[in-house]
């Protein structure tokens, strides 16, 4: 979970399913600010809140993204145990190679992910919130 994005439960809206490198995530936005993701089964899922400019909204969808696909891939690291699940105390452990195919999976999922996005942000601040 990232920073700033609040631990109750919030409402969200489904935006679709997209794959992101290995793993296929259910994409939904939220009345929040910054993001999540969780590949526990059944269904792997990723949140990201709506409540920011369009660059914070876009900003945590690809920090998101980009640290499913290291998770996936097993290039996340966390001290173990660590009682605080601070996201911050994460390690990325890559090759410039595999920096460079999480790059593309992440492209390849903002590319077809974006435009529903958009109009789920655009709803979302139309409504004045």
């Amino acid at each position: 979970m990232s920073e700033g994005v609040q631990a109750e439960a919030t409402k969200t809206v489904r935006i679709g399913c997209y794959s992101v490198g290995l793993m296929v995530f259910e994409l939904r936005a939220g009345w929040f600010r910054g993001g999540r993701f969780d590949m526990s089964p059944p269904t792997a899922r990723m949140e990201v809140g709506l409540d920011g400019e369009w660059p914070e909204v876009v900003s945590a969808l690809l920090h998101e993204a980009l640290e499913a696909c290291c998770a996936v891939k097993g290039q996340r690291w966390s001290p173990w145990p660590d009682a605080s699940l601070e996201s911050s105390h994460c390690l990325f452990v890559l090759s410039h190679q595999e920096f460079a195919q999480a790059i593309a999976a992440v492209a390849g999922f903002a590319v077809k992910a974006l435009p529903e996005l958009a109009k789920a942000h655009a709803k979302h601040h139309k409504k004045g919130r």
